[in-house]
Parts: structure tokens; C-alpha cells; sequence
């Protein structure tokens, strides 16, 4: 769920990963990928770096930088929506983008997220509608980083700060 294999393409030079569906096979983001990045023929996440925004609302930029960058990806119920809010840590962000899961969404929209974190855990909550087939419609998430075993997303029915009693 949090490891990723993008394709890399190319247009004169300049290498970038196409994030998102938002339908008709247009991409919600791009994100063009800094030559100081190092990577193979495909983009793994989770990776090491920055995300800057670009001129456009849809361009984002990756830079070498100390955070990490990963991808949650939250499907839909049938003909349902999905979404996705970040409960900690505040100095995180989220990049969101939907998921068409038809061309033009009559099959359900879920939501995306590019992620970027300088610590860990990580905690998502996600809503999702329609028929859902037993599937609970909120679930709450916690990506940890284990140096044994990589990244883990934990997932939870009650917000795991209230079973903890961290909020108040």
C-alpha cells in the first residue's frame, strides 16, 4: 500500500511521474522530479526529499531534502467517494488528488494523497460512501517507519489518539 513503482516519462529532458486520474485519463498532478534526485528507470516511494509547488496548481516539484514522501491511496465504495484528512503530525503535508474509478467517476471517486513528513507516526483518517459491502466507512491509519521492517500502515476503527487518550 505505501511502496510504489511509478513510471518515470520524459519530455526533452525533463523527467516526471504522473499522479491521480481525474478522468479520461488526465492526471490530477504532476510531479516533475529534480536531476538531483537518483532513481532507476521507475520512481520508488517511499523516498527521501521535497516537494515544492509550481506555477501551475497542478505542477508539483521534487527536490533532494531530509522529509519523507510516500503515497496512500483510499478506493471508494461502489459508486461512493472517498476522503482523506491528515490527524498528525501538524508538520506534515498532503498533496490530495481524486481517482476516477470510471471515466468519468459514475463508478466511484476515491482519494489519493502524496504525503510528506519529517516524522513519524503518521496518522490519516479516511471517510469513504456507497456500497461498501461491509468494508467500515471511516477508518483511521498509522503509517509508522520501522528501520527493521520499512514503512507499516496500521488500520484502526477508533481514532488511536482517543484509545490512547492523547486528544482531549
Amino acid at each position: 500500500m505505501l511502496e510504489r513503482l511509478l513510471k518515470v516519462s520524459e519530455v526533452n529532458g525533463f523527467k516526471y511521474v504522473d499522479l491521480g486520474n481525474v478522468g479520461y485519463g488526465k492526471a490530477a498532478y504532476r510531479l516533475w522530479i529534480s536531476q538531483k534526485v537518483q532513481f532507476s528507470d521507475k520512481l520508488e516511494f517511499p523516498i527521501k526529499g521535497k516537494i515544492v509547488s509550481g506555477k501551475s496548481p497542478r505542477t508539483l516539484i521534487l527536490r533532494p531534502g531530509d522529509d519523507w514522501i510516500f503515497i496512500y491511496e483510499q478506493s471508494p465504495g461502489y459508486r461512493g467517494t472517498a476522503q482523506i484528512e491528515l490527524v498528525a503530525p501538524s508538520g506534515a503535508v498532503l498533496y490530495k488528488y481524486p481517482i476516477y474509478k470510471s471515466p468519468r467517476g459514475n463508478l466511484g471517486v476515491g482519494e489519493g494523497a502524496v504525503v510528506q513528513t519529517p516524522t513519524f507516526p503518521v496518522i490519516l483518517h479516511a471517510r469513504r460512501t456507497g456500497r461498501l459491502y461491509g468494508a467500515p466507512s471511516e477508518i483511521w491509519v498509522e503509517i509508522i517507519s520501522d528501520r527493521d521492517h520499512g514503512f507499516s500502515a496500521i488500520e484502526y476503527e477508533e481514532n488511536p489518539l482517543d484509545l490512547l487518550g492523547l486528544l482531549e
